[in-house]
């Protein structure tokens, strides 16, 4: 009865181990070879990155523990808005980092916007797959904006002015000109407020005639306006600065100065 009992257990045994190891059949399968592995993105979903700034890049991981050798990878690039054929890219982990980039070397190429899916296929290595396991990420879709869409986003804004220091929060759209912007929430009391400032070449602001830059209606009726002094504004660090006068209707006195630091989020 013993003996007939042992020979169920080991039995199970057995069928319990084989099926734990038919359950799971690339356990082992990077674990030999240390250089062996597989690469993805590290982020998923939309990215959105800024042209005429610098090299756009996006991070690509490797599992791999070691990697002794540059490790190229290839990808193919499939436009979704506009075109991709002037732009120069290429995807590499340097030897000695588990850590590399897809990188766009001349953004400045772009004269509008881009939009494209990007997908890894394969490396230089056979030991290198691309996406295992399956959750890992292989596709990643780019948008590129240039020109004055770069500062199209929300801000983190700080009034600093006689009245003291406030923060709130602005968004930035494109205006009907090429190089205008038009900014809600100046001031920090209208939600839907709508400034216009113009980007110029050399990054400086430039303004409308304050009757032309409403801002809201004050207590009692009053109108209030903004009276553009001067400004900048930096696509690539995101920052932008403007100094206003309050103007209370076409004949009254301004009050200020104020200055306004946006942030971009």
């Amino acid at each position: 009865m013993k003996k007939i009992i042992l020979g169920f257990i080991l039995s199970f045994s057995a069928v319990a181990f084989v099926g734990c190891d038919m359950n799971d059949p690339n356990a082992d399968k990077f674990a030999s070879d240390p250089e062996a592995g597989w690469v993805q993105f590290t982020q998923s979903g939309t990215v959105t990155r800024l042209a005429g700034c610098d090299e756009i890049t996006l991070p690509i991981t490797t599992s791999a523990p070691i990697n002794d050798t540059d490790l190229e990878v290839f990808y193919t690039i499939t436009d979704i808005d506009g075109s991709t054929a002037n732009l120069e890219t290429y995807a590499r982990i340097p030897a000695g980092s588990r850590t590399g980039e897809f990188v766009i070397s001349n953004p400045e190429a772009l004269t509008s916007g881009v939009e494209f899916t990007l997908t890894l296929t394969s490396t230089s290595r056979n030991n290198v797959t691309v996406g295992f396991p399956d959750t890992a990420a292989q596709t990643l879709t780019v948008r590129v904006v240039p020109g004055n869409e770069r500062f199209v986003a929300t801000y983190n804004t700080v009034e600093n002015s006689f009245e003291g220091e406030f923060n709130y929060e602005t968004t930035i759209t494109q205006g009907d000109e090429p190089n205008e912007l038009i900014i809600t929430n100046v001031y920090g009391v209208d939600t839907d407020s709508q400034t216009s400032v113009f980007v110029n070449a050399d990054g400086t602001l430039s303004f409308p005639a304050f009757e032309d830059n409403f801002l809201y209606t004050a207590t009692g009726g009053i109108q209030r306006f903004v009276e553009g002094l001067s400004g900048t504004a930096d696509a690539c660090s995101g920052e932008i600065v403007i100094n206003f006068n309050l103007r209370s209707g076409p004949t009254s006195t301004s009050t200020g100065p104020y200055n306004i630091v946006l942030t971009r989020q």
